[in-house]
């Protein structure tokens, strides 16, 4: 077998190096892609992050870089029983967040027999 030379060598390297820059490139774009398969943009879903957090609200807008999530609750840290409206805190937010793909680990429609979906109605109805 003949031995390649130096220059064919630095591009075999050269080839490698961009197909794996190119792979990484995509990456995002895939996972974003497998994360947001099965939304039901007419309900709420529950988005889970990659720091344990958990929103629940309305996917309004998505792509492969980020989410819009509207209506938004989570429950108060450390208490997985209180539902905290987004928007009542006292700095004031507005009541939606965009959220990096990078940071959504899953995504999953809420049924209306749900706990949370039963706490939201109650929050809404109490209103």
């Amino acid at each position: 077998m003949k031995k390649l030379s130096r220059f064919g060598q630095v591009i075999i390297a050269l080839v490698v190096v961009v197909g794996v820059v190119a792979g990484l490139r995509t990456l995002p774009n895939f996972l974003g892609s497998s994360v947001l398969q099965n939304i039901d943009t007419t309900t709420y879903q529950a988005v889970n992050l990659d720091n344990g957090e958990t929103y629940f609200g309305k996917i309004t807008q998505y792509d492969s870089k980020s989410l819009t999530l509207t209506d938004v609750y989570y429950f108060k840290e450390g208490d997985k029983t209180k539902l905290i409206k987004k928007g009542s805190e006292a700095y004031g937010p507005e009541d939606a967040i965009t959220i990096s793909i990078e940071r959504v680990v899953s995504t999953e429609n809420l049924l209306e027999t749900g706990k949370v979906m039963q706490a939201i109605e109650k929050y809404k109805a109490s209103k």
